[in-house]
């Protein structure tokens, strides 16, 4: 066979499959969009947003070049008369745009990720049956999973930080009789 199927029989593979096989091989055309409310506030148009969008997303036959789309001519009378354009100098028109777009990129990401009931009120249950025990925890019967005390560690600590004013109410709560 050929040097990617690893002694597979790879002929005739459904598409999807070969796809989990190689995963690094697709055919899909990768779109790419800046969601940012910056750009969109200091933008000309919604549709000057939407070409460019269209113009980031390759087509399912083409290569990395891109591919020249023929204009209708009652389109023509919407686009206005051809202008000369230029190629980019390096100048910036809107420099406060790049100040507050640089100015977002450093503020640091605030993990926002929640998790669900049924793991908040598990580790909560557990704290509440063993304390700090992490292998009395692994040998509850409510381990309905078999996780090992460091698993279990893991999701008490991540709940810990994904939910510190829950967790410290909590733990408020277990101290007060």
């Amino acid at each position: 066979g050929d040097f990617l199927s690893h002694g597979r029989n790879t002929t005739n593979l459904h598409p999807v499959s070969a796809r989990c096989l190689f995963p690094y091989i697709t055919n899909k055309p990768q779109a790419c969009s800046v969601k940012t409310e910056t750009i969109h506030q200091h933008a000309e148009s919604q549709e000057v947003i939407e070409e460019k969008k269209v113009r980031l997303q390759p087509g399912p036959e083409e290569d990395e070049e891109t591919v020249q789309q023929e204009i209708q001519p009652q389109d023509r009378k919407l686009l206005g008369p051809d202008k000369p354009t230029k190629a980019p100098t390096g100048i910036v028109t809107k420099p406060y745009v790049l100040n507050q777009l640089q100015k977002e990129a450093n503020v640091p990401e605030r993990d926002c990720k929640t998790l669900s009931s049924d793991l908040i009120e598990y580790a909560q249950y557990m704290i509440r049956e063993h304390n700090d025990d992490f292998k009395a925890m692994a040998r509850d019967e409510k381990n309905y999973y078999q996780d090992t005390p460091k698993q279990i560690k893991r999701k008490i600590n991540e709940y810990m930080r994904c939910h510190p004013d829950d967790f410290d109410a909590f733990m408020d709560s277990l101290a007060a009789p």
